[in-house]
C-alpha cells in the first residue's frame, strides 16, 4: 500500500529513514561521549569484555552478565583497542538499527504513512530511558533490537496476504534465542508475541500456521540450551569436582573443565543447570499478586518518568495522543494493525 502522506524531508531528495538515523547518530554519539560510565559498565567491561571471546561466553555469575552482548562487545574490543568503543560501541549501533525498525513498524504496519512514523521513532528515540541505555554498555538496547524484530516477525506471519512466511518464522526464533541468549529476562518480552501468535491462530481457525509456531518453539528451545551449554559445563564442573578448583567461581572453560565434564557428562550438566538457577533466584524473587495491583500504578508513573526526563504529565500526554491519533489513522487507512484489531 503506498501512502500520499510524505514527510518534507530536510535534505532534498533523502528519504525519512536515512536523515532521521543521521539525526539520532549524531544525538546519542554526543551522549556517547559525555555521559559518563556508571559502575555497572566499568565492572562489565573489566570482568568480562576485555578477556577473551572463549571466557566470555563460557562465565555467568549472575543474571546481569548479557553474554551475547558480551561476546559482541569483546569482538569490537579486540578489533578497535578502545575502552570506550569496546564497551559502548554495540549498543549504539544497535540503537540506531532500533530507529530504522521502529520506523519500519510504524510506516509500514501501524500508520502506512511517513509523516505518523517519523513522529512516532522520535518519539520513542528521544526517550530518556532509550537514548541512556542506547549508548549504556550493557544489553538492554541489544534486546531491544530482538524485540521489535520480533514484532515485525510476529506482523509478517500474520499478515491477511502475505507471501512467503518462512523468512519471518526464522526470524522470529532468531530473536528469540538471540534476546534470551543476551538476557533470560528477554522471557517477559516474548510471553505477549507468544500468546498473540496463538490467538490469532485460534481466531483464524489455521492449525497449520499453529503447527509451525510450534516447530518454530522447539527448534529455538533447542538451540537455547545448546548456546548455553558451556556455561552450564562451566557451572557444573566445579560443583561435581570441588577440589580440582581452587576458585569454582573462576573455572576456565578449558582442557581441564572438558577432561573432567567427560567422566560424567550428564551429572556434571544437571549441577550445572541447577547451579544456574540457583544463582538466578539470588537475585530474583516472588511478589504477592496484591502487591502487584496495588503498586502497580504508581510503577507506571516510575516508568514515564524515567522515560521523560522527569516530565511524566507532558510524555503521558504525548504518548496518549501518538496512541489515539495512532489508532484513528490505521483505522482509516485500514493498515495492517487495524485488520488485527
Amino acid at each position: 500500500m503506498k501512502s500520499k502522506n510524505k514527510i518534507i524531508s530536510p535534505i532534498k531528495g533523502c528519504p525519512p529513514i536515512v536523515w532521521l538515523i543521521l539525526f539520532f547518530a549524531v544525538y546519542y554519539g554526543i551522549l556517547f561521549f559525555t555521559l559518563i560510565p556508571n559502575s555497572d559498565e566499568v565492572g562489565f567491561y573489566l570482568k568480562y569484555s576485555r578477556e577473551s571471546l572463549l571466557y566470555g561466553i563460557t562465565q555467568w555469575d549472575a543474571p546481569g552478565n548479557h553474554v551475547f552482548y558480551i561476546f559482541l562487545s569483546s569482538i569490537l574490543d579486540k578489533i578497535t583497542g578502545n575502552i570506550l568503543i569496546g564497551t559502548r560501541g554495540i549498543s549504539c549501533l544497535f540503537a540506531l538499527i532500533n530507529i530504522a525498525l521502529v520506523l519500519k513498524i510504524g510506516g509500514k504496519y501501524l500508520f502506512a504513512g511517513d509523516k505518523e512514523a517519523v513522529y512516532f521513532a522520535c518519539l520513542y528515540g528521544v526517550s530518556h530511558g532509550i537514548a541512556e541505555y542506547a549508548v549504556r554498555g550493557r544489553g538492554y538496547t541489544l534486546c531491544m533490537t530482538f524485540f521489535l524484530t520480533a514484532i515485525i516477525c510476529m506482523l509478517g506471519i500474520t499478515e491477511p496476504e502475505g507471501e512467503n512466511r518462512a523468512r519471518y518464522y526464522i526470524g522470529l526464533g532468531g530473536s528469540f534465542l538471540l534476546g534470551l541468549y543476551t538476557i533470560p529476562t528477554y522471557l517477559y518480552c516474548m510471553l505477549p508475541i507468544v500468546l498473540y501468535l496463538i490467538g490469532s491462530c485460534i481466531r483464524d481457525k489455521d492449525a497449520k500456521r499453529f503447527w509451525k509456531l510450534i516447530l518454530c518453539a522447539v527448534v529455538t528451545a533447542a538451540a537455547v540450551f545448546a548456546v548455553y551449554m558451556p556455561i552450564f559445563i562451566c557451572l557444573g564442573v566445579p560443583v561435581k569436582y570441588p577440589l580440582e578448583f581452587e576458585d569454582r567461581y573462576r573455572a576456565y572453560f578449558g582442557y581441564k573443565t572438558l577432561s573432567l565434564f567427560v567422566k560424567a557428562p550428564l551429572e556434571t550438566l544437571i549441577l550445572g543447570i541447577k547451579e544456574y538457577l540457583k544463582r538466578s533466584s539470588q537475585y530474583t524473587g516472588s511478589i504477592p499478586f496484591e502487591n502487584v495491583v496495588r503498586g502497580l500504578a504508581g510503577e507506571m508513573i516510575d516508568i514515564f518518568r524515567f522515560l521523560s526526563y522527569g516530565l511524566t504529565g507532558i510524555f503521558a500526554l504525548l504518548t496518549l495522543i501518538v496512541s489515539v491519533v495512532g489508532i484513528v489513522i490505521a483505522r482509516r487507512k485500514k493498515t495492517h494493525v487495524a485488520i488485527l484489531l
